[in-house]
């Protein structure tokens, strides 16, 4: 069986299932990241990916419907010799590595259809 990672162009329907937080705000978000949300090149989406995604494993995912944004670790990450224990440890630790510190964490699993 093949599991496709990446992104599927001809599909309309998106979907994910990490470990991590949803953060309301995503310009909050990027502020606290250093990202200068003032400046007239401010693009959340290339920003918060640029500082995030795939970094450490990272996922981020934009809320479609809201300022929001998820970020953690897809399931499919998880280490051959990592319990589910140390997996939430290692999230937490990445995103305390990120400077995303108090976060409440867990199991966040969305789906949409664009059309």
């Amino acid at each position: 069986m093949k599991i496709r990672e990446g992104f599927v162009s001809n599909s309309s329907t998106t979907s994910f299932c990490i470990y991590g937080a949803y953060i309301e705000d995503r310009n909050e978000l990027a502020s606290q990241l250093g990202v200068d949300v003032e400046s007239e090149d401010y693009d959340a989406y290339e920003d918060l990916y640029d500082k995030l995604d795939g970094e450490d494993d990272l996922q981020v995912e934009f809320d479609p419907w809201d300022d929001g944004i998820w970020v953690g670790i897809s399931f499919t990450r998880i280490k051959d010799d990592e319990t589910g224990a140390q997996f939430k440890q290692r999230v937490k630790d990445v995103l305390e590595k990120h400077g995303l510190k108090d976060l409440n964490l867990g199991i966040h699993q969305e789906a949409w259809r664009d059309g």
